[in-house]
C-alpha cells in the first residue's frame, strides 16, 4: 500500500486495485468462471460436459458446483465498474471509470503517489500530520487548518488553478504543479 500512496496512514483498501489497475479477486474470479463455463460448453468430449446439461441433484447445499451457477452474462470491466460505483468510498468522483488507466498514471513517482494523496484525501498535510502526533500545529502559513483540500484549493499560497477536479486529469498543468509545489503532500 505504501507504494500506490506512500502515505504514512494506509490508504483506503476500495482505491487500491483502481489506482494500481490491477482488477479486483472478484472479477478475476468471474472472469475465470466465465472462461471455464465456455471450454465446457464447447468440448463435448470433457466428463463434466453432461453433468453440465444434465445436472445432478446437489447432496449439500453447501456446495456449488459450475453447472448450478445462474449468473448473467456480465464483462469484466462492468462488474468492476459496479463494484466502484457502489462502493463507499471517499472522492470515488475523480474516477469514471476504473477499468482504465487513471489519469497521471505515467507521472513519475513523486508526482504520482501526490496526486494519489489528493484523490484519496490521506497525506502529508499538518492536519493529519497533527492528528498523527507528528506536527504540533495542524495550521497551515496562511493561518487556516490546512488539510489536502485546503492546499489545493483555498490556500493562497498553493492552490492550484483547476482546483481538485483540475488535478484529476492529470495533464502538463497538474504535473507541473505537482512538481513545484513548495509543500510536499
Amino acid at each position: 500500500m505504501k507504494i500506490i500512496s506512500g502515505c504514512v496512514k494506509s490508504t483506503k483498501l476500495e482505491w487500491l486495485p483502481v489506482l494500481s489497475h490491477i482488477a479486483l479477486p472478484e472479477v478475476h474470479r468471474h472472469s475465470a468462471e466465465l472462461k471455464m463455463i465456455e471450454k465446457i460448453q464447447n468440448s463435448p468430449s470433457l466428463p463434466i460436459y453432461d453433468d453440465f446439461y444434465n445436472a445432478p441433484n446437489k447432496r449439500l447445499k453447501s456446495r456449488n458446483p459450475i453447472w448450478t451457477l445462474k449468473r448473467r452474462i456480465i464483462t469484466e470491466g462492468d462488474l468492476w465498474k459496479l463494484h466502484w460505483k457502489d462502493g463507499e468510498v471517499l472522492n470515488n468522483h475523480f474516477i469514471s471509470n476504473p477499468t482504465q488507466l487513471v489519469p497521471g498514471f505515467v507521472f513519475p513517482r513523486a508526482a504520482w503517489t501526490a496526486l494519489n494523496r489528493v484523490r484519496t484525501g490521506q497525506g502529508r498535510c499538518n492536519y493529519l500530520m497533527h492528528k498523527w502526533s507528528m506536527v504540533d500545529s495542524p495550521f497551515c502559513n496562511c493561518g487556516q487548518i490546512q488539510t489536502i483540500r485546503h492546499i489545493v484549493e483555498k490556500c493562497s499560497e498553493t492552490k492550484f488553478s483547476g482546483g481538485t477536479s483540475g488535478l484529476r486529469n492529470g495533464d502538463k498543468e497538474a504535473l507541473d504543479w505537482l512538481c513545484n509545489l513548495a509543500t510536499r503532500l
